[in-house]
């Protein structure tokens, strides 16, 4: 198997077809994250304030959204392991258990990759603000070719990255009621784009944030990229204060917020904050973070 792909990640099969009939619900029609509240009685006004109100005070326990604007850049080394046979299918990376070097431009498309270890190492992949993927060799050399799950992974990476904020100017909010995630109490939160009800132009998402301190704890999702049915969670925690925003260093990617099982789940050794915005590789090492007192 080439270590380098010339066509998709580690040469896989096609992996996003592979996947979509294990990762999709049965049934027909497209997934719906709307609690079955929202459904029945649409969303009222003063759902939409509260779930609103949930929004700003979740990027405001993160460091807010003025400071995280201040960054403009960010690198971020990470270790990404794969679990099981959907993991061995499904991992985009040259290998299962892969260190990897992510430098992003914040609020932009635009991200590039180095693999630090394993088959690839010194290589990695480039997209940019159009959606052109490029390869770049151990020389920083690059080339283009479409890679469609390194355009796929590196945009959800610096999704979840950005995520406390980038949901705060979507249309349609609103608070979706409140359940519990490891003993402890959390405010769900609705939030899509155009209409309440599932549609292809748009993904829905609800965010799971803790009732007593406001970090944001869990996200569901859908994937219409991916196929009608298909959803997915992402659990984060250890959470540490980089340069003024409040980072979870551990996500745990599953089905379900509370499912005891993840497919992946990356784990963030560094974050450094960069003065402008990045170039378009990787190109010095990240700084050590700064752990809150008492987290």
């Amino acid at each position: 198997m080439n270590a380098l792909p010339t066509h998709a990640p580690r040469g896989r099969r096609r992996p996003s077809w592979l996947a979509a009939p294990l990762l999709a619900l049965a049934g027909c029609g497209l997934a719906d994250l709307r609690p079955a509240e929202l459904r029945a009685h649409g969303i009222s006004a003063a759902r939409a304030r509260r779930g609103r109100a949930l929004l700003r005070a979740c990027a405001e326990r993160h460091g807010g959204l003025e400071r995280w604007r201040s960054h403009r850049g960010a690198e971020i080394l990470f270790v990404d392991r794969w679990n099981g046979l959907l993991g061995s299918l499904l991992c985009p990376w040259p290998a299962r258990r892969q260190t990897v070097r992510l430098r992003l431009r914040l609020g932009s498309e635009a991200a590039a990759c180095r693999f630090e270890d394993g088959p690839a190492a010194g290589r990695g992949w480039r997209v940019d603000e159009a959606g052109r993927t490029f390869l770049r060799d151990a020389q920083g050399r690059e080339r283009p070719v479409d890679l469609p799950e390194a355009r796929f992974i590196l945009r959800a990476y610096r999704f979840f990255f950005e995520l406390p904020y980038v949901l705060l100017d979507a249309p349609v909010v609103a608070w979706a009621g409140r359940t519990r995630l490891d003993d402890r109490p959390v405010d769900l939160v609705f939030v899509t784009w155009d209409r309440p009800a599932p549609h292809r132009a748009h993904d829905q998402y609800l965010l799971w944030i803790d009732a007593r301190d406001r970090r944001l704890r869990a996200a569901q999702y859908t994937i219409r990229d991916k196929g009608d049915w298909v959803v997915g969670a992402n659990r984060f925690g250890r959470w540490h204060w980089v340069a003024g925003s409040l980072v979870p260093f551990e996500q745990r990617i599953a089905f379900r917020p509370d499912d005891p099982d993840f497919l992946h789940g990356p784990r963030l050794r560094a974050v450094r904050f960069l003065d402008e915005a990045p170039r378009a590789g990787p190109t010095t090492a990240p700084t050590a973070p700064v752990r809150t007192p008492g987290e």
